[in-house]
């Protein structure tokens, strides 16, 4: 099944892409897609510390099953506040 995966904020600098296509079995879930990153991607090793995860614009833990066509959102933890 075929994913689409996104980063956001400093990710997309750091990852040096803003989305991905990702092909992956039926019945991954969340983790697995993050799994296939390291052994694809060796950046996302420094990132995936902080990574906050969604899928279609939801929350998500890892064990979260995928399906086809899905956006998988990766995104650092929100900064900032009041000043």
């Amino acid at each position: 099944m075929r994913v689409r995966v996104t980063f956001h904020s400093w990710f997309r600098e750091e990852m040096g892409h803003e989305e991905l296509e990702m092909e992956l079995p039926e019945g991954s879930t969340l983790e697995d897609l993050l799994g296939r990153l390291r052994e694809e991607h060796p950046r996302w090793t420094r990132l995936e510390g902080s990574a906050l995860t969604a899928v279609n614009l939801e929350y998500r833990k890892l064990d979260h099953r995928l399906s086809e066509g899905d956006e998988a959102a990766l995104f650092p933890p929100v900064q900032g506040g009041r000043g």
